[in-house]
């Protein structure tokens, strides 16, 4: 009997080791976190830690114990109610571990438990940049002596912000959740606390303003170092420090620089002017202060002098637009024809080479006039997105190399360069217009060409970038596309007197460029998009608005994920679907179109307004100091804003003589018609088809004076009706 108990003893033993053996391999319970992170990717694991984030990083949750950090991400298959997880609280979470783009994780939530709440948080861990790697991983560290590359621009969604601390480089990343979205980036020193994280490289997570502390009494760039103006023989470069220091310019034609200029006076706020130099080149600019022995230095810039190009620059529709807007400028197509015409001029007169940066394409006749030009020696280079059509290409038996990039996002440029280095030969044409049936011939685009030497080489290190050469053969090796590319073009460009700026995503923080115009708006701001998820952009629209500034557009997707047509629209902005057949596929937008002497703007080119233009996509934007070529975009958006409007059918146009004096006026307009004019009623609108009021006509009057001091400065139509509801439209400007 005692035998028998002993054998039983003994196998029930064993047999308990046996089922810990087994347990070992999958699922635990140790001591700290630290042990968890030792066990291998798939090993179900259990821990305890006190959470140092909320919903400002997402549904992601990081837990620190006294040894260690570690991620928890509730995935598919997780258990439900793990986001309502607060920082501070303790919990226990069980579930395998993943690596995910380099961090480690439990994911899914196979289990957890909130143990206890408003926990203190463990104090952050004192390192350095170079220091952030495993050993500190998903743990709160505290970093000193960190500049933001942004200084000065206003943190947006979804995107990563370059910092660097003491000789060191690295990046934070916010949600569109974080509260620090849509606040300013710090221009001095700062101290920073965050979760250190892991997305393909380290990547630092702040989670509040909190997380941010100035180190008022550290020397450093309260703005940093911007080029405000160029001439053919010189690039001037202002910024600002917070004490006052010994400012000066290192530059040269490579990063290697060679050339300095020293300011010994003692400034805060400095602007150098770097004169003697060659025009349409491109110099690697540096600036740098000293105070009381310390030196600091700015990120290097390539920056451009003016060109001598002749600056011609050509705007096409692919639809008519309204003439009554035009201040005498006027558009050089707008048919679909003219563009295709305007396209293929372009290709058969250039001389060396034509760099081609397609969305899609599937115009025949495109590819075979590239087919022409490498028959007459012409370097001919091809880029697509990876993943559109681009049947032409096949249709035509293209004799030259093409390469496809961005799978996961897209390559959504619709841009040309021709003859880059010809100083009177180099035309860039660019715009919101993919080169197919339907964006030519039935949805609303636009086109641009520029004849410009600098621009076009910008857009050939933009193109170079993503070819991966500079040879006719691309190198997918080294082919940079999407977020992998980095900010290397120069900004802003004079062409014909004309400032031009340059932005291309999403290395290039072109929202931040788009904000930045967006407020200087005096009078007004209209908009023409296909799609406008962006939400700093909206806060700004809605601001102006607030502020008195009228802001008015027309959208198409108003459905898109995270559009931002309603929220514009419950704060006043006008913003109006465009409901009518074929799509608006611009992405323009105008800045004081009425107002000469407040800098009137165009914004154009391929991005929407969208995070993924911001973040992801590759892009390109044209931001344009120009009085004329905004009133040529006016034209384009009148006539959208107008078919909008009443339904007015172009037969009942009137052919009569209306006089309007004085017209600009502040306030009084006289009308003056024909005898037996037989009008009745008048109509006054805003550009965007809005109806302001109606006013009735006596018809033996042949005059009409309308008073309406309380309009904003700006353009107006007035339509004037007779009894079979003909009408005339005029334009009325409001000084």
């Amino acid at each position: 009997m005692i035998t028998l108990f002993f054998i039983y003893l003994i196998t029930m033993r064993l047999f308990i080791i046996f089922i810990a053996c087994i347990l070992s391999h999958s699922s635990f319970a140790q001591n700290d976190i630290a042990d968890a992170r030792s066990y291998s990717e798939g090993a179900v694991v259990t821990v305890q830690g006190i959470v140092t984030n909320g919903s400002e990083l997402g549904t992601i949750r990081y837990l620190q114990d006294a040894s260690a950090g570690i991620a928890a991400f509730p995935g598919s298959g997780s258990v439900s109610g793990f986001g309502n997880v607060k920082i501070g609280d303790k919990i226990e979470v069980t579930g395998p571990l993943i690596n995910f783009n380099g961090l480690l994780e439990i994911s899914p939530i196979q289990s957890f438990e909130i143990i206890s709440s408003n926990n203190t948080l463990p104090a952050p861990i004192l390192t350095t940049l170079d220091l952030l790697g495993e050993v500190n991983e998903s743990q709160l560290v505290k970093i000193s002596n960190v500049v933001f590359t942004d200084a000065g621009d206003t943190f947006e969604s979804n995107v990563s912000y370059e910092i660097t601390a003491d000789g060191e480089s690295s990046s934070i990343y916010l949600r569109n959740s974080n509260p620090l979205v849509g606040t300013k980036i710090p221009t001095g020193i700062i101290e920073l606390t965050a979760i250190a994280s892991y997305f393909y490289e380290v990547q630092l997570l702040p989670r509040s303003k909190d997380d941010i502390e100035e180190q008022s009494t550290a020397f450093s760039f309260s703005e940093f170092p911007t080029q405000v103006d160029l001439e053919t023989n010189s690039i001037s470069v202002a910024w600002k420090t917070n004490f006052a220091a010994k400012h000066g310019i290192n530059y040269g034609l490579s990063q290697s620089l060679g050339s300095k200029i020293e300011d010994n006076g003692s400034n805060k706020d400095i602007s150098i002017n770097i004169e003697g130099l060659s025009p349409n080149t491109f110099y690697y600019v540096q600036a740098f202060a000293e105070y009381q022995g310390n030196l600091i230095t700015a990120p290097t810039q390539l920056m451009s002098t003016a060109s001598t190009s002749t600056g011609e620059t050509k705007i096409y529709f692919n639809h008519s637009v309204r003439e009554e807007f035009s201040d005498g400028s006027s558009p050089d197509g707008t048919s679909p024809q003219s563009m295709l015409d305007a396209i293929l001029n372009l290709i058969d007169n250039a001389k060396n080479s034509i760099d081609v940066c397609l969305y899609n394409i599937d115009q025949d006749i495109i590819v075979t006039a590239l087919n022409d030009a490498v028959a007459r020696g012409v370097k001919v280079r091809f880029i697509g997105n990876d993943g559109t059509s681009h049947d032409a290409l096949g249709n035509a038996n293209k004799s030259f190399d093409v390469l496809f990039v961005n799978p996961f996002s897209l390559m959504h440029n619709k841009f040309f360069v021709a003859d880059a280095e010809d100083i009177n030969n180099a035309w860039i044409l660019t715009g919101s217009t993919n080169i197919t049936n339907g964006n030519i011939y039935n949805d609303y685009n636009n086109m641009i060409l520029v004849q410009d030497i600098t621009l076009a080489k910008a857009y050939t290190i933009e193109f170079e970038e993503i070819w991966g050469s500079q040879t006719t053969q691309a190198n997918s090796t080294n082919s940079l596309a999407g977020d992998d590319k980095v900010n290397n073009t120069p900004h802003l460009f004079k062409v014909d007197d004309i400032l031009f700026e340059s932005y291309f995503s999403p290395s290039d923080k072109t929202t931040a460029a788009i904000i930045k115009t967006l407020k200087t708006a005096d009078d007004k701001v209209q908009f023409a998009l296909l799609s406008f998820t962006k939400d700093e952009i909206a806060e700004t629209l809605i601001d102006l608005h607030q502020q008195g500034i009228a802001v008015s557009g027309i959208l198409e997707n108003t459905n898109d994920q995270g559009s931002e047509f309603q929220n514009l629209n419950d704060n006043g902005v006008l913003v109006r679907k465009h409901d009518l057949q074929y799509q608006i596929h611009h992405k323009f937008a105008l800045i004081d179109a009425f107002s000469p002497e407040s800098d009137p703007t165009t914004i154009t080119g391929s991005h929407n307004w969208s995070n993924g233009a911001e973040t992801n996509n590759d892009e390109n934007t044209l931001i344009i100091h120009d009085l004329s070529i905004t009133n040529i975009y006016l034209q384009e958006y009148g006539q959208r804003s107008m078919d909008l409007g009443p339904k007015l059918a172009t037969s009942n146009i009137l052919n009569i003589n209306v006089e309007i004096s004085p017209n600009p006026s502040v306030s009084t307009w006289t009308l003056k018609f024909p005898k037996g004019h037989n009008l009745t009623k008048a109509r006054l609108q805003h550009t965007n088809g809005q109806l302001i009021a109606e006013f009735d006509l006596q018809t033996e009057q042949n005059y009409f004076e309308l008073n309406r001091p309380e309009l904003m400065p700006g353009l107006y139509i007035i339509q004037l009706f007779n009894v079979q509801n003909n009408f005339i439209a005029k334009k009325l400007v409001k000084l």
